[in-house]
């Protein structure tokens, strides 16, 4: 995925919210929580703003490895 992405970077696309919601899920469901990080700080760098999908697959990466209440704290700050 990594490699895809950086071929993706160095042909000059932008890459947009929809492309970075479908990395940051496939991440959170492998439980790849550092790439998940990566990739929700790229979001916010790119000058995006994260959308129910990004918060839905971080809810879902930490229910998968047991921190509920991270998860918890972004249900309540939407």
């Amino acid at each position: 995925m990594e490699r895809a992405f950086q071929e993706l970077l160095r042909r000059g696309y932008k890459p947009d919210l929809v492309l970075f919601n479908s990395m940051l899920s496939i991440f959170a469901k492998n439980r790849m929580y550092e790439n998940a990080h990566e990739t929700f700080n790229l979001i916010r760098f790119s000058g995006l703003q994260p959308d129910l999908v990004t918060y839905n697959s971080l809810m879902d990466m930490y229910a998968r490895v047991g921190e509920c209440w991270k998860a918890e704290e972004i249900l309540k700050g939407l």
